[in-house]
């Protein structure tokens, strides 16, 4: 018989131990201590504002033509457009359904 199991990432290979007592085989490998890193709070609030420039810059390389395809399917509401894709990390399925649902809502 074969099995495999997967090791967290904080295990430490050098500080593993078996042994074998009765048929049973007992494997132990212990966790690495002091591997945590501090992120600093100044640190945490400067890495959201890059992922604030970061997602500007998605919406110019590879949002414009998934906005450019909702306007060809009549949804011409630049913004409504782009909260719906914002809101759906780009999924354009999910904004189309959103902003179509929104639309029968209105119209109703």
């Amino acid at each position: 018989m074969k099995r495999s199991f997967v090791l967290p990432r904080d295990a430490d290979f050098e500080g593993a131990r078996a042994s074998h007592v009765d048929g049973y085989l007992t494997v132990t490998v212990p966790k690495k201590t002091g591997q945590f890193k501090r992120i600093p709070v100044v640190q945490a609030a400067e890495a959201e504002s890059g992922d604030r420039e970061t997602e500007a810059s998605k919406w110019q390389s590879e949002w414009e033509a998934l906005l450019e395809d909702l306007a060809e399917m009549g949804l011409c509401d630049e913004a409504a457009n782009r909260a719906a894709l914002t809101k759906h990390a780009g999924s354009i399925k999910l904004a189309v359904r959103e902003l179509v649902g929104s639309r029968k809502e209105v119209l109703a």
